[in-house]
Order: structure tokens, then sequence, then C-alpha cells
């Protein structure tokens, strides 16, 4: 079991559906960021890959590869599948599109979580 999650994401919305489900099912040590700059030791990264401000999709691509140790889960809108792809290609072990329900996190906590 993973230890230690990162919710990381510009926008408050995503993070709070993601970290209240995870709080739901006893998940305690988790933390949410608006910059990937910020993650520390945390194993199981949830990450938006486009930032508006903070980053671009090619530099959180960039990220996950500098970070084999680390388990990605990545979030985009439709249309931006050309960062999924790429984003799985270098170590992401699954994507959510936005905007993010819990059903779909219900398949990631049972698959990688619990």
């Amino acid at each position: 079991m993973i230890e230690k999650i990162a919710i990381v994401d510009d926008n408050p919305y995503p993070r709070s559906i993601i970290l209240n489900f995870l709080k739901k099912k006893g998940m305690t040590e988790i933390k949410e960021f608006s910059s990937v700059n910020d993650i520390t030791d945390e194993g199981f990264v949830f990450l938006e890959l486009d930032f508006d401000s903070c980053m671009n999709g090619k530099r959180a691509i960039e990220y996950i590869r500098n970070n084999p140790s680390k388990k990605f889960v990545v979030t985009a809108f439709h249309g931006e599948e050309h960062l999924i792809e790429k984003a799985l290609d270098y170590g992401a072990i699954y994507f959510l599109m936005k905007p993010i329900k819990e059903d779909d996190i219900k398949s990631i906590f049972e698959k990688y979580l619990s």
C-alpha cells in the first residue's frame, strides 16, 4: 500500500473531489499542491498535465520521466489525449479525464491503493 499521496492541480475543485474520496476510504497521508515543485516524498501522485500558469504538458511529462520511483495518475481534459498518451509512455500508470468522477477514482483506489 502507498503511504503518502500527492494531489497536484492548480484548480482546487478537482483536488477536492479526489481528496474527499480518498479520505472517505480511510486514507490519511494526503497532501494537496498547486505546483509539482512542492512534491517531496509522496509515492503516489495525481497530476494535472496542463496547468495554466505553473506547468505545461511537456514539463509535466518530463517530471514523470525523471521520477520513476513515483506512481502517477494523470488528469487532463478531453482534447489533451496527446499529453495523456505521452505521459503513459513515460511511466504514468493511469489517467483520469476531467471532469473527474468518483467512480473513476474508485477504480484507481481498488487497483492501486487498497
